[in-house]
Order: C-alpha cells, then structure tokens, then sequence
C-alpha cells in the first residue's frame, strides 16, 4: 500500500491531460486501492515523475509524451483509436504503454536519446542513449547498431508486415499480444526474447487460446526465432527426446525451466546446427537435459555449457565431425591429444584421464562440483592456469612423474578445506607449489580479506610407492614422504617453489615448512602433531614445539575426541559407512595423544590435563601412560632435591 499519494498534472497539448496517478479524480483512499491492486506486481513504487494515466479527448491525432521522465500506462480498458502518432520528449527515457490503448499508432518520433524514429516504440540500450547523449554518435549510427529493444507494435491488422531489422531484443510485456498479422520479417538479428511476448497473437496462437503448449503438436517458428519446441510428454517412463529443427535459428525464447521455451523436459537434446549453439548462449535458458547430442560437422564453441544454466551430464559429438570425439559424455579432439569440455555437472568421482591426452583446455573443468579424485594421464606434460577453477570437491589429485610445469592458478579456488597432492617420483613439475599452495589474503583498507574469498588450510604432497592406486583412499595408500604446505606469504611460497624447482623431493625440508603458517598459530601446532606422528620423534624443531605448548595441544586433541564421540553416540542421523569414518577418526586421534605422551615431550600440566580426561572416553590407556609419565617427573624432582 502507497502511504503518500504524489499528485501531478501535465498537459502539454489541446484535449491531452497526463497524471502521475492512476486517476486524478479519485480521493487519496480510492486512488491508494487502485494503486495497490495495479501495480501490486510492478517493482517500482508510482511517483511524481511516473505518469500512470492519462485522458485524451476524440479528435487528437498525435500524443505527444512528455512533462514525465517515465511512461508506465497499462490500462487496457482505455483505448485511444485516433492517435496515430506518438512523439516523445527529450527527457523521457522509459515508455511502457499497453499493446491495446494504441491500436492505430504506426509512427513513432523521439528527440529523447532512448528512443529511435520507427513506426513501432524501439528503445535503445543505455549505453547508446548514453553515446548519444554526449554527442560521440548520432542516432542514425545508433540505429545501424542493431542492437534495438522493442517494446510495442501496437495492433497490426492481418495484411500489415512487422520489420524487425535492427532489433536485436523483444520485450517481455507481451507487446505481440492482440497482433493479427503473421508476416514477421527480418528476425535473423533478433537474439533475445520471452515466450510471454507473443501469447494471444496470432503469430503464436491462433486460437487464441492460452493453453497453445498443450494444444501445439509442432514446433513454434517465427522466421529464425524458436518461440515453443514441441516435446512429447513422458508415457510409461519412457525417454524422451527433443531434436532441434534442422534450419538456422537466432533466438530461443525464454521460459526459465526445462528446455528453453517449454515447461517440459527432454532427457536427451539433439543440437542441428551450429546457429542453434550461439542462439542458447544468447538466451541465458537453463538445460536440464541430462544428454546434448551435437549433430554438427563444424568447430562447436563449448562455452555454451556454463555452470550458471546447463545442467547436462553428458556431451556427445556425432562421429562424423572431423574436429571432436566424445568418450564417457566427455569431449576430445579428434585424435585424442587434448580434453576439450568435461560438463560442471559430470558425476565422475573417481576420474582417470585416458593415456594420449597431452593436453586439457583451460575451461574443461570450470566449477566442476562432483569430482573428487582425478589422475591426470601419463603423457600429459604441462597444465594450465584455470584448468581447475572452483573444482571445490577436489580433494585427491595425480601428478604423472613425466609432468614438466604447472602454470600458477590452475587450482584457483580449489583446495576448499584441504587437499592432496599425489606423485610416484622424486622429481616435481616446476611450479606445483606456487601452483597449488594457498596464499594469505592481502590486506584492504578494511583489514583481512573476508573468510569467503580466503583459501583454507593447507595442502599436502604425498609421495607414494610406485606400485600404488593413485586414486586409492588415503588409508589404502599411505605415504613414503609428506610435504605440508600451510597458508603462505607470496614471499615465503617463492622461496619454497623455487628451491623444489632445482632439487627432488627433500624430506628434510618438508620437515621444516610447517612452521611457516603465517599467523595461524593453532594450524601451525596441527602440522607439527602430524609431522611428529609421521616421522617418529626426529626432527629437534617439532620437539621443541610440542614440549613448549604440549598443554595447548592435548587440549585440541582432546576436544576434537570428544566432539567425534559425542556425535558417534548421538548416532540417529549417521550412515553405517559415516559410523565407520567417525570410529576411525577417532581411534586415529587416540593414538596420535598416546604417542605424544609416551614420548615423554610433554610438562607436568599437560600431564596432568590428561590424566584428569573422563574416563567414560574408553581412554584408559592414554590415561595410565600419563600417569606413569607424571611418576617419572615426579622421581626426577625427588632426585633434584
């Protein structure tokens, strides 16, 4: 409901009265309810500077559209049939008027930078108005753009033509509606539309009947433009499949679900022509379709499977396209050598790249969200910067001894919590670890970037036995030597990359780079835990590091026992397979507290802390090992005295 009603009256020629309210002679209570029931729908509030109605007395031959900055007249129970020509003003920059007021209009003149001479209402975008405006081109050259909106035909008798040259967009408000003619020409620059801009015309619908997508048992053309693809419904769980017309076609109309133009679905797209790849780009439709056919012999643009509106999980090419195969609804050249498009929506957990690939477009696997593990083939010599974007579930990847250099952001916005990197040689791609360490955030003016657009943790480089799975859970394939990588200043990553460039897998001095974790202290104390774990009490610095803070770091490790424990008791919502990952996670976390206080690295109130946790835990031996090493302390002072 409108609190405030803005009254404005203009007129601006004889027998012509526009006002920025739906009708000036109502009261504020009446004109507050007509208000609210007709523009109920609109996302702008009515003000002064709207005009929303108007009165026009018979005779008037031209209107003339100004006084407003805006034209929102949708009152269709006024009709106006004298006016044949409308002018608008030069501060007017947008006129949306209904379709069936203006029946007889066919002449429209502007000196307002928005609008081009037409004998339909064209509007242009704002870019060009604002070019226009500052004097850089003029409206012929506009015009000669194509890049023209239209916003209403008015009504077109049976025998009239509608020119779409220089139209590169048609609007939504079903300005189609009430048209009787079907001679549409010049579509071909037409890239954008709605299927709602052609219901009750006859161009769509001639019976003007709204149910037209159940009565349609054909595709729905209007010149190049795909208004309603024909889909059988689904009988007896049958698949379906819709084959796209095997002409040219420019625009698809948009209807936001399914295939475009349609509320129903097609499980498999067959696509006909190359035309058809460029018109889906062009009208932003979401594909459900779990199978895109391209049955096309020509160099295909695969940008057209965008994470943002494709939802397909297979990619086929027909055989007979000399350029692409597709293996598994993954897209390969011809010959095999290079891994084109892998869809964002590829459910392929486990994922070996075939032998042969040598190498992989650098949108391949943009935003992947379902890969998990992936080995990268053995003749595959370099990777590129962006091959792995915002792949967020990738935790496992194989790096093939035979790699040579990995350009630095080919994980952008990968390692999400942690990840692992696997190789079977000593000898490292130049630039994985520039490549695959996070950095820390630089500072804004405001301080620390947000955690949103921070990478996690760290990373780690496994070295493995050349005789194991490298795609093997980390249980199954334990490690020869490991490598932690923490979030790093860009300075201290230098150094690392550049000394592993020149020198083999150096176990000495993976030891030392967990203390590199910039200012995150408690991280820092994780990764000499596991670096103590791993390498068995022998390195002085992790040592050092556990004997000074060993309270501090019994104190997490009993905390995160008894979180997995407490959920594995509340165990109502778990899987049995979740049941046996918290188990081992725990029993994991015991043992890693019973090895640090038998190393006899720990003070008397770490100790202490420790003998004093619940006995309820089923920590009896890590209590008795503490107790037996607060014994030997206890001796040790006895002896001193």
């Amino acid at each position: 409901m409108i609190e405030k009603i803005v009254r404005k009256e203009v007129e601006l020629q004889e027998g012509v009265k526009l006002y920025s309210v739906p009708d000036a002679r109502m009261s504020d209570e009446e004109l507050r309810e007509a208000i609210d029931y007709d523009f109920s729908w609109n996302w702008e509030e009515p003000t002064a500077e709207m005009c929303q109605d108007m009165d026009i007395e018979p005779g008037v031959k031209t209107l003339i559209l100004g006084g407003f900055d805006e034209f929102r007249f949708l009152k269709k129970d006024k009709v106006f049939s004298d006016i044949e020509e409308i002018h608008i003003c030069e501060n007017v920059c947008s006129v949306i008027i209904s379709y069936n007021s203006f029946p007889n209009v066919r002449k429209v003149t502007s000196d307002s930078p928005y609008f081009l001479d037409s004998d339909m209402l064209v509007r242009l975008p704002d870019d060009i108005a604002d070019m226009i405006r500052c004097g850089e081109i003029s409206k012929q050259d506009a015009a000669d753009m194509n890049r023209g909106i239209l916003e209403n035909i008015f009504h077109r008798s049976k025998d009239e033509v509608v020119n779409l040259k220089g139209i590169k967009e048609i609007s939504r408000e079903c300005f189609f509606s009430g048209c009787e003619t079907e001679n549409i020409i010049n579509t071909d620059n037409v890239t954008t539309c709605w299927i709602d801009s052609f219901y009750y015309s006859k161009l769509f619908n001639p019976n003007n009947k709204w149910e037209a997508e159940d009565n349609c048992k054909e595709d729905c053309m209007i010149g190049t433009i795909l208004v309603m693809p024909y889909i059988e419904s689904v009988k007896n769980d049958e698949k379906n499949k819709y084959i796209f017309p095997d002409r040219k076609i420019t625009a698809i109309a948009k209807d936001g679900v399914g295939l475009p133009g349609t509320r129903r679905y097609a499980d498999t797209i067959v696509i006909t022509d190359e035309s058809q790849i460029n018109a889906i780009m062009e009208s932003g439709n979401t594909f459900c379709a779990k199978t895109v056919i391209l049955d096309i012999d020509t160099e295909i643009d695969f940008s057209m499977f965008d994470y943002r509106t494709c939802f397909v999980q297979n990619i086929e090419v027909i055989e007979s396209n000399p350029y692409y195969k597709s293996i598994d609804g993954i897209v390969y050249s011809k010959d095999g050598k290079k891994l084109i498009k892998c869809s964002p929506v590829r459910r392929c957990c486990n994922f070996k790249i075939p032998d042969g690939v040598e190498e992989i477009d650098i949108h391949a696997f943009d935003w992947n969200k379902y890969i998990y593990r992936i080995q990268l083939p053995e003749t595959l010599k370099n990777l590129k910067a962006g091959t792995f974007t915002t792949c967020e579930r990738l935790g496992v990847i194989y790096i093939p001894p035979m790699m040579e250099y990995i350009e630095d952001g080919c994980f952008a916005d990968y390692f999400y919590t942690y990840g692992l990197v696997r190789i079977k040689a000593r000898k490292m791609p130049k630039n994985l670890i520039k490549a695959i360490t996070p950095k820390l955030p630089k500072r804004h003016e405001s301080g620390w970037l947000p955690a949103s657009q921070q990478s996690k943790d760290y990373v780690v480089v496994h070295l493995i036995d050349k005789d194991s799975d490298p795609l093997e859970k980390i249980s199954n394939c334990p490690a020869i030597e490991r490598l932690y990588l923490p979030k790093m200043s860009e300075d201290r990553i230098d150094e690392i990359n550049k000394y592993y460039n020149f020198h083999p897998f150096d176990s000495q001095y993976a030891e030392e780079t967990w203390k590199y974790c910039g200012c995150n202290s408690l991280l820092s104390l994780r990764l000499a835990v596991k670096v103590f774990c791993f390498i068995n009490d022998k390195n002085k610095d992790v040592n050092a590091c556990i004997r000074e803070n060993g309270f501090t770091i019994c104190h997490f490790l009993m905390k995160d026992i008894k979180e997995e424990l407490s959920e594995y008791v509340d165990k109502h919502h778990l899987s049995e397979r979740l049941l046996e990952i918290k188990l081992r996670r725990i029993n994991r976390r015991k043992e890693i507290l019973l090895s640090i206080v038998n190393s006899g690295l720990l003070q008397e109130d770490a100790l202490a802390l420790v003998s004093d946790f619940i006995a309820a835990y089923d920590v009896s031996a890590i209590a008795g090992a503490a107790t037996e090493q607060q014994k030997k302390i206890e001796k040790e002072e006895e002896k001193k005295d």
